[in-house]
């Protein structure tokens, strides 16, 4: 007993000093989660941009040359869209925000006549100055953490800064990481990293396309039939990718109710539009982009930006697929790589579908004991040939 002693005191410490060390550390990442955020944001930024840099380098082309023509044709663009776009698009929204007393009257009256019911229509009723009064309350407060201007702009700054040292000096960031992982390990994290990486940037190339895709079509399609704001809602269109799955149908909705306002036909046809080339986009274009660049379930992405989104608001719904694309390397490298492979693991998913019994004899199942009756049938397969009459044995 004496002789365990020590050794079991210095254990308890040991444990104790790992989990007082593991408080520590989740109450400051709690504490700093903007600033964690906003560091997150700049090395996806910063991995996005390498993917250009990169491909210059295998060109031979010096990687500082390379990292400022790659930031300068990314301001240039941006500049160059700013200055075409902006300023329409300014005026319709300014535009939608004066009219809204209007496409609010307007839809309470639609409403009132659908359903008899003329109470409604007053509930509909806006002042003047009413939409701009809302935004200018809600904008301060769009994420769960709400911001000032002066630390934003600093954290903007910060973000910047970052992303540009990420892509002129990534070696020195990755060099910090890796050097402050044991050894036996190191391998396993740099490959999952990596993957991580391929992830994201197919992720952010693969919702670019479809991003302009969406854009180019609401554009066209609204502005035809005659939408107010047609640039305002093809802008929101084009980071409809951002929001797995719900972000597409979650820019559809002002639209749609603008058009209702304007016309009860309208809103119709803009409900099918959005509903048609959501479907198509879903089934013909998504598959086959994402299948060449992100593998990931939407439902998982779907949980982790709801997860993200409630816990640190609109930052949190930006970074939340390259977060899940991250998380699903480590995860991959560290886990399930190191876990048997299921035998007919297809076979038994259709099954567990089907709510059916893996049993003996069966693709993967227990091997059939001596004795006992065949079971290489399912129990679907098996009543269906009781109900139509098995044949008769020799």
């Amino acid at each position: 007993m004496e002789s365990n002693g020590p050794a079991s005191y210095r254990s308890i410490s040991k444990y104790f000093l790992l989990a007082a060390t593991l408080a520590i550390g989740l109450w400051l990442l709690y504490s700093l989660r903007e600033v964690v955020l906003i560091f997150f944001l700049s090395l996806i930024i910063g991995i996005v941009l390498n993917a250009p840099v990169v491909w210059l380098e295998t060109k031979r082309v010096p990687r500082p040359v390379a990292a400022s023509g790659v930031l300068l044709a990314l301001l240039g663009v941006g500049v160059g869209v700013g200055w075409m776009a902006l300023p329409r698009l300014v005026t319709q929204f300014g535009s939608i925000i004066d009219n809204v007393p209007t496409y609010s009257k307007e839809l309470g009256s639609a409403l009132a006549r659908l359903l008899h019911s003329p109470s409604i229509a007053d509930r509909f009723n806006v002042g003047p100055g009413a939409a701009s009064k809302y935004l200018a309350g809600l904008l301060p407060h769009l994420g769960r953490y709400s911001l000032s201007l002066i630390p934003t702009l600093i954290l903007l700054v910060f973000l910047a800064a970052i992303s540009v040292y990420l892509v002129y000096s990534p070696q020195a960031v990755l060099r910090s990481y890796v050097e402050a992982l044991p050894s036996k390990v190191r391998a396993r994290h740099m490959a999952a990293f990596t993957k991580g990486s391929q992830l994201v940037v197919g992720w952010l190339y693969s919702n670019l396309i479809l991003g302009v895709i969406q854009a180019i079509a609401a554009g066209i399609f609204l502005f035809a039939i005659g939408v107010p704001g047609a640039i305002v809602w093809a802008a929101l269109a084009l980071f409809a990718e951002l929001i797995p799955v719900l972000g597409a149908y979650i820019m559809a909705i002002p639209p749609i109710i603008v058009a209702a306002a304007v016309s009860p036909v309208l809103g119709i046809w803009v409900i099918v539009f959005y509903v048609v080339f959501n479907l198509v986009k879903d089934y013909a274009m998504v598959p086959y982009l994402r299948n060449i660049t992100m593998q990931l379930s939407p439902v998982y992405l779907l949980f982790v930006t709801l997860a993200m989104t409630y816990l640190f608001g609109i930052l949190g719904a930006v970074v939340a697929t390259p977060l899940a694309g991250f998380a699903k390397s480590y995860y991959d490298e560290f886990y399930l790589s190191r876990q048997k492979e299921e035998p007919h693991l297809e076979e038994k998913l259709d099954m567990m579908v089907r709510r059916e019994t893996v049993e003996a004899g069966m693709p993967g199942g227990p091997p059939t004991e001596p004795g006992k009756p065949d079971a290489q049938k399912t129990k679907t397969a098996m009543k269906q040939e009781k109900k139509l009459g098995a044949p008769e044995k020799k």
